[in-house]
C-alpha cells in the first residue's frame, strides 16, 4: 500500500492501487480454465483444510474432556468437603460434651446409674423438695393451719417439754435450704388415724408462703425425720418455717437468712472424682485468663491435692507450655531421701501426664539444708513469678486438713507468724509463708469431707486458715452436704 501525496500529513489514510483490488486470492475455488499445474495447489488447500478441521475437533475433544474433569474434581471437592464438615461437627459436639461432663454440678458427668449409692441419694433429695406451685386446695388447708396459735421455742406455752422435737431447724445444705424436724412418726391412740406425727411443714417468707410439704399417715416414716427440701432461694431472703403437728399444734422456727453459697465460691460435688472434674474446670478457666493477660499461668500445688486430681480421671484442656507448676511445700534433708515428697506426687498427677515442659516445673531442692533449700526456693519464686513487692501467684491449689490446716501451715506452727520471707523452714521441711497466699490472686481450697459450716475456721484465730483473708478470691471445693 502506497500513501498518497497529497494526503502525507494524515498517516492514516492510504491509497490502494487498482491491482490489488483485482488480485484473486482463492485460486482453488474457481476450476474454470484450470490446467495441471493448478492441482498442486488444490490439493496443498485440501490438506490445509483438513488439518484446520481436525485441530478444531481435537480442540474441542481436549474441551469436553476438561470440562468433564472440572465437574469430577467439583463433585469429589463437595463429598469430601462435606464428610469433613461431618467429622468436624462430629468433633465438636464430642469437644462440647466432655466440657460439660466437667462442668455439670455435683458430678453428673459420670454414670448416674454406678452401684454407689449416688443414685439414692439425688432420688431421696428430690423426694424431699418442697412443693413450689402449690395447688389451691393444699393453699387452702395451709391458711386454715397458718391462723392457729404459733408455738416457738421461747413460748412453747403448755409443751415445753416438746419444743426440742416439734421447732423447725432451718440449715443450709450447699446452696439447698433443709428443714428438718425432729420429730418421729410413731403410733397414738389419740392422735388422728392412731398414728402421732407432722402434717405440714410450710416456709414463708414476707407473709408469703413459699413452698410445703404434707406427710400423710403412709408417707410417715418412723425411722427419719420429716425433712423438707428448698432448691434456688433468692439470695437475702429471710425465711421462716412452719411445722404442724397432728396432737401438739403448729410450731414456728426462728428467722433465717439466705447467703448465696455460690457468692462464697462454694462448689459442692459427691465424691472426690466430682470435686477433681470441678477443680479442672477452674485450672482451665483461670490458666486461660492468665496467658491471655500476661502470657504465662503460674500455679502452685500442695501434695495432698494430687489425690483429688488423679480421682478425676479427666485431663486439662490449656496451652501446659505456658504453665509454670510450684509445690507450696516439701521435705528437706537426707534423712527423707527415702519418703514421698510433694514433688514427686504433682509430678505423677500433673506434670507429666498434662505434658507441663519439666523446665516450668519449680521444687524444692530437697538435698540442701532447710535454710538454704528456703532462700533457694525463695529466688526461684520471685524470678518467675511477677508482682510487687510480693510475687503474686494466679493460682494456689490446697486441700483443707480436719484441724483447719492446709499446705505445710498447722495450728501452732512456727511458719505462721514468719511473714519476712516467702519461704520457710517449717519442722522436716519448708513451705511457702502466709504473705504467698494472701497475695495470690485466687486460693482453691479442697474439702474432702462433709463440713457443717467452713466460716467458722477463720472464726478460730489459732487456725492458720484464720490468716487469710476471706472472700470472692477464695474458691471452695467440697462434699455435698457442706456450706459456709
Amino acid at each position: 500500500l502506497v500513501v498518497a501525496a497529497s494526503d502525507k500529513d494524515d498517516p492514516y489514510k492510504v491509497f490502494v492501487p487498482d491491482r490489488a483490488k483485482l488480485k484473486v486470492t482463492q485460486v482453488s475455488g474457481s476450476t474454470a480454465g484450470a490446467g495441471s499445474g493448478d492441482f498442486h495447489v488444490y490439493r496443498g488447500s485440501r490438506r490445509r483444510e483438513r488439518f484446520r478441521i481436525a485441530k478444531i475437533l481435537e480442540e474441542a475433544d481436549k474441551k469436553e474432556k476438561f470440562e468433564a474433569f472440572m465437574k469430577r474434581k467439583e463433585e469429589a471437592y463437595i463429598e469430601q468437603t462435606t464428610r469433613t464438615a461431618k467429622k468436624a461437627a462430629k468433633r465438636k459436639r464430642r469437644k462440647e460434651n466432655q466440657k460439660k461432663m466437667r462442668k455439670k454440678a455435683k458430678g453428673e458427668a459420670k454414670n448416674q446409674f454406678n452401684n454407689d449409692g449416688s443414685f439414692l441419694e439425688r432420688f431421696r433429695q428430690q423426694q424431699e423438695c418442697a412443693v413450689t406451685d402449690l395447688p389451691p386446695a393444699m393453699e387452702e388447708e395451709i391458711k386454715s393451719i397458718d391462723a392457729n396459735k404459733k408455738l416457738t421455742a421461747k413460748k412453747p406455752g403448755k409443751w415445753k417439754s416438746k419444743k426440742e422435737s416439734h421447732v423447725p431447724v432451718i440449715e443450709a445444705e450447699g446452696d439447698d435450704i433443709i428443714i428438718t424436724v425432729k420429730h418421729k412418726a410413731s403410733e397414738d391412740s389419740g392422735a388422728p388415724g392412731g398414728i402421732h406425727r407432722v402434717e405440714f411443714i410450710y416456709v414463708k417468707s414476707d407473709g408469703k408462703i413459699l413452698g410445703a410439704k404434707k406427710f400423710t399417715d403412709e408417707s410417715a416414716n418412723k425411722e427419719d425425720f420429716p425433712r423438707v427440701r428448698f432448691k434456688d432461694l433468692p439470695k437475702g431472703q429471710t425465711l421462716v418455717a412452719y411445722a404442724y403437728c397432728n396432737l401438739h399444734g403448729l410450731w414456728k422456727s426462728e428467722p433465717y437468712e439466705v447467703k448465696s453459697q455460690r457468692e462464697n465460691r462454694l462448689s459442692t460435688a459427691p465424691d472426690l472424682e466430682g470435686l477433681g472434674m470441678k477443680l479442672c474446670t477452674l485450672l482451665e478457666q483461670e490458666a486461660a485468663s492468665a496467658i491471655k493477660d500476661h502470657g504465662k499461668f503460674t500455679v502452685a500445688f500442695s501434695g495432698d491435692v494430687a489425690e483429688v486430681v488423679k480421682a478425676s480421671k479427666i485431663k486439662c484442656q490449656s496451652k501446659f507450655s505456658k504453665w509454670h507448676v510450684f509445690t507450696t511445700d516439701d521435705v528437706v534433708g537426707e534423712d527423707t531421701k527415702e519418703s514421698a515428697d510433694t514433688k514427686d506426687q504433682i509430678k505423677g498427677s500433673v506434670v507429666e501426664p498434662w505434658g507441663v515442659p519439666e523446665e516450668n516445673f519449680h521444687t524444692v531442692d530437697r538435698t540442701k539444708s532447710a535454710d538454704d533449700a528456703a532462700f533457694s526456693y525463695s529466688q526461684e519464686i520471685m524470678k518467675v513469678v511477677e508482682g510487687l513487692p510480693d510475687p503474686q501467684f494466679d493460682l494456689i491449689v490446697v486441700k483443707l486438713g480436719k484441724d483447719g490446716s492446709f499446705s505445710s501451715l498447722r495450728p501452732g506452727s512456727e511458719i505462721l507468724q514468719n511473714s519476712d520471707v516467702l519461704v520457710a523452714p517449717n519442722g522436716t521441711g519448708v513451705g511457702f509463708t502466709i504473705p504467698l497466699f494472701e497475695n495470690a490472686k485466687k486460693i482453691a481450697i479442697l474439702v474432702t469431707k462433709k463440713w457443717k459450716s467452713l466460716s467458722k475456721i477463720f472464726e478460730d484465730e489459732k487456725k492458720p486458715m484464720s490468716k487469710i483473708p476471706a472472700g470472692p478470691r477464695l474458691i471452695w471445693f467440697a462434699l455435698d452436704g457442706s456450706s459456709l
